[in-house]
């Protein structure tokens, strides 16, 4: 019997006659990229970086990835949340994740398609795990410093995700959101 799989970069696995429409398998798709670090060949714009544990010096990553927003006509409501994110998990990644240590790096990586926007920011930190962070949100922890970051950073972006040390966050920013309110 001949190949009754059809498998090809684009991860494109199933059978070759499939019942899924064409939204579905553009969704799985992008679920595929995010999840094995967005192999993909349509980035217009790759930006990667590695910087001391200082607060601050991240400053030059994040102006250039604002500065590229711009000149590719993103909407302001969306530079806003994509910066707001952006500069929480580099702050988390140098106070928290790397506790200041001047000895560890950061590093963070940016691509950019006419659709989306991919960020991941890695620090060298024991990590830590998001569940136990209490949610800002409830009555007890409305007093409570801790949480917030995390909560904007989901409300934000499109797709938040950490690696299960939790010294890696990888978010997706897609241009018209459902969730985005116009």
């Amino acid at each position: 019997m001949a190949n009754q799989w059809n498998v090809d970069r684009r991860f494109r696995i199933g059978p070759r006659r499939s019942s899924l429409d064409v939204a579905t398998v553009a969704h799985i798709r992008g679920i595929l990229r995010f999840a094995i670090g967005m192999s993909h060949d349509q980035w217009i714009w790759n930006l990667e970086e590695t910087f001391p544990s200082e607060l601050g010096a991240h400053e030059s990553f994040l102006d250039q990835v604002l500065a590229k927003l711009v000149d590719e006509g993103w909407h302001e409501k969306h530079i806003f949340g994509i910066r707001l994110s952006l500069e929480e998990a580099l702050v988390n990644a140098v106070r928290h994740g790397n506790a200041l240590d001047k000895s560890k790096q950061v590093r963070a990586t940016c691509r950019l398609d006419a659709e989306m926007i991919w960020i991941e920011v890695v620090d060298e930190g024991s990590g830590f795990n998001p569940n136990d962070v209490p949610d800002p949100t409830c009555d007890e922890n409305l007093e409570k410093p801790c949480g917030r970051g995390i909560l904007l950073m989901r409300n934000y972006m499109t797709r938040v995700e950490y690696n299960a040390q939790g010294n890696r966050v990888t978010m997706e920013k897609r241009r018209g959101d459902p969730t985005d309110d116009d």
